[in-house]
């Protein structure tokens, strides 16, 4: 847990178009990215690192999510290299520094957004409080944003309603 980051900040990508086959974000999710760009750091702290699950040809709506926030940041790098079937891997990398020099991320504030399908056992995986967060995710919900934080040896979950 000496490696765990000061804040892990874990929200569902924003809302995409009702065709099927459009990769881009809906209005309101163009406008959601948008607000992200100002929420995140207001009530979170400025970010250390940004991820968002690996583009496809079906997705790009996570990546679409954060680019407006990574693009208000200077000098804060984003990482889309993680398919969002490998959940396991990327919190593995973040908490334990899998692949990565060893404490990158301790003490820093990490931003990941992804599909929500996979957000319950993404969120399990970086050690959230059972019973802490939907299993799984609504389909509706795409306000809710998760924070990880380690208070001695346990991870606090606590989940923000991002008004949008």
């Amino acid at each position: 847990m000496h490696d765990y980051p000061r804040k892990i900040i874990v929200f569902r990508h924003a809302e995409e178009p009702a065709h099927e086959n459009d990769q881009r974000l809906s209005p309101i999710g163009r406008g959601r990215a948008g607000y992200l760009a100002t929420y995140i750091p207001r009530n979170f702290g400025k970010p250390d690192y940004i991820f968002a699950c690996k583009p496809t040809r079906q997705g790009l709506h996570p990546l679409l999510t954060v680019l407006p926030l990574f693009e208000s940041l200077e000098g804060v790098p984003l990482n889309v290299f993680c398919p969002h079937d490998f959940h396991a891997l990327i919190a593995r990398s973040i908490i334990h520094g899998s692949g990565m020099p060893s404490g990158k991320y301790a003490g820093r504030n990490i931003v990941i957004c992804w599909h929500h399908s996979k957000i319950p056992a993404l969120l399990a995986s970086l050690g959230a409080e059972p019973g802490k967060y939907p299993d799984p995710w609504p389909d509706d919900d795409f306000g809710s944003v998760y924070v990880l934080a380690r208070d001695n040896d346990r991870v606090i979950t606590t989940r923000y309603e991002m008004m949008f």
